[in-house]
């Protein structure tokens, strides 16, 4: 018995996964360590705001549908959130909080793999009915709605749990300057994600067989709207693993 509770304590704090918690890997079991990981995967996370945002006339075109309907999908991503954001409070204290994040990080990237997803499923563009039949394609917006959920709802232990986590583990006269850093990352987000729907929506929506012969000015023009969810997901995807290694309890930082 003793020997189990020996093993227990010394899992949660080393790093790895499963069996696999290699020695060398074990100096990255530090409160900095986590920090910078959770700064890049916050602004990932952040990004999706701006890219979003970025994507409004576009989807507005590819779905036809109309801005009332653009705002119910962005919503909910709210709805998700709050939902989540209520039972991450209530099961805080009893959380592992490295894998509650990573599979927050996960929860994300599903929801962003199933935006993109809708790229491959749909009828492709044809520039000369732009207007008469993409009344066929509202019936795959529920995509949209369930990608933006589950975005929201992975977002939650971002700002909720990562900061009383990083305040646990570091001196009183350390902690805010490096949530402060967790937050500046998370506000810098959005504006990455508005750079990548520029680049994104300049390429067509095909990335290469561009057969329509349409400019990024042309009015009929569909950029690849769905390339950033893909893009912003399988980076995230990775903090998802790299934060799945984190042990329950890390190394201190004292003042």
């Amino acid at each position: 018995m003793e020997n189990t509770e020996v093993v227990v304590e010394k899992n949660s704090r080393q790093c790895g996964i499963g069996l696999c918690r290699l020695t060398a890997c074990q100096k990255f079991a530090d409160i900095r360590i986590f920090l910078a990981v959770m700064c890049v995967a916050g602004g990932i996370q952040a990004a999706f705001a701006g890219y979003s945002a970025s994507l409004n006339t576009t989807l507005e075109k590819r779905f036809s549908i109309g801005s009332f309907l653009i705002g119910t999908i962005n919503a909910c991503f709210e709805i998700g959130y709050i939902i989540a954001a209520i039972n991450v409070t209530h099961f805080a204290a009893k959380a592992h909080v490295p894998r509650c994040l990573s599979f927050g990080f996960l929860i994300i990237s599903f929801g962003a793999f199933l935006v993109a997803f809708l790229h491959f499923i749909m009828p492709s563009t044809e520039p000369t009915s732009m207007l008469s039949n993409y009344s066929s394609n509202t019936k795959y917006i529920v995509f949209l709605y369930l990608g933006q959920f589950c975005i929201g709802v992975g977002s939650s232990p971002i700002l909720t749990l990562a900061p009383t986590f990083i305040d646990s583990h570091v001196h009183s006269s350390k902690s805010p300057p490096m949530i402060a850093a967790l937050y500046s990352t998370s506000a810098l987000g959005p504006v990455f994600g508005f750079a990548l729907g520029t680049v994104a929506l300049n390429l067509h929506e095909n990335l290469i067989d561009n057969h329509s012969g349409l400019k990024p000015h042309d009015a009929r023009w569909i950029g690849a709207w769905w390339f950033g969810y893909f893009f912003l997901g399988a980076f995230l995807t990775i903090c998802a693993f790299i934060m799945f290694s984190f042990p329950l309890r890390l190394r201190t930082e004292t003042g």
